[in-house]
């Protein structure tokens, strides 16, 4: 299992957050880093 996200967006636009993504974060399985999506791309 992995332990940190580095992401843009965590989700599926029709359907929203990813739920056991967004229970992992909140529950503290997992460390998330969001970005923009120009930050993403300049990375």
């Amino acid at each position: 299992m992995a332990k940190k996200l580095i992401f843009s967006y965590l989700g599926n636009p029709d359907v929203g957050l990813l739920r056991r993504c967004r229970d992992a974060i909140e529950n503290c399985y997992l460390r998330a880093e969001e970005h923009s999506h120009a930050g993403m791309a300049n990375a």
